[in-house]
């Protein structure tokens, strides 16, 4: 390891950051020669996805010519009767600071899937001491929080919850005691009386628009 300066560090080896497993983070920020990524990925739909260090451009990297989402505001319908709220994302830019921050939630999509288990390589990136938890984002009410690490929750904390599957669809989880969550990912929740409104809509600039009913979805 060199030592840059009395907080910042690289590190002359790589290091793994998989989906299947909890990641190791240091107290200081540290550049590593290479991350070895291990995460699914799909071609046609978006996946959310919450990485631990930051991604200044996408050439060079295995998720080159990926659309790369963040959360960028949740507005209520204004048409009368329309009990609905619009989760709106626009494209990360990677231009003038615009890029993927490490710990922060985001979709994307890639040009060519990965399947479970593929192992990606990023080569000199840089971990901040963000911890294990990843952050959140937050607009009138809904959050989109980062997931770096597997997490199991009980039937009574997902209830509040929502999860992006395939076809861009958000979907809450119901018919289990408890539910395990593989990291490298994000999740919505919904607060105060925002979590009465019907029908939540996402909103892509491709113009893919879903939606979810808050209702009680035995089994899925």
């Amino acid at each position: 390891i060199e030592m840059v300066s009395d907080r910042t560090r690289t590190a002359h080896f790589g290091i793994d950051v998989w989906e299947t497993k909890s990641i190791t983070q240091t107290n200081e920020e540290m550049t590593f020669k290479g991350v070895f990524v291990q995460r699914e990925l799909d071609d046609v739909s978006y996946s959310t996805i919450c990485l631990p260090f930051n991604l200044t451009t996408l050439e060079g990297t295995p998720y080159e010519g990926a659309s790369v989402l963040k959360f960028d505001k949740a507005e209520d319908s204004d048409v009368a009767g329309d009990n609905r709220t619009f989760l709106t994302f626009k494209e990360v830019t990677f231009t003038n600071g615009d890029i993927m921050e490490a710990g922060k939630p985001y979709l994307i999509k890639v040009n060519t899937p990965i399947a479970k288990g593929a192992e990606k390589i990023f080569k000199n990136v840089t971990c901040p001491p963000i911890g294990t938890q990843g952050q959140s984002v937050t607009y009138n009410g809904v959050t989109f929080h980062g997931l770096l690490n597997p997490a199991t929750f009980s039937k009574a904390e997902i209830k509040d919850k929502l999860f992006l599957t395939a076809d861009n669809r958000l979907v809450s989880l119901y018919g289990q005691n408890e539910f395990t969550i593989n990291g490298l990912r994000g999740y919505f929740t919904v607060s105060g009386d925002i979590a009465k409104t019907a029908e939540f809509v996402l909103n892509l600039p491709e113009k893919v628009v879903t939606s979810t009913p808050m209702v009680n979805m035995a089994d899925t």
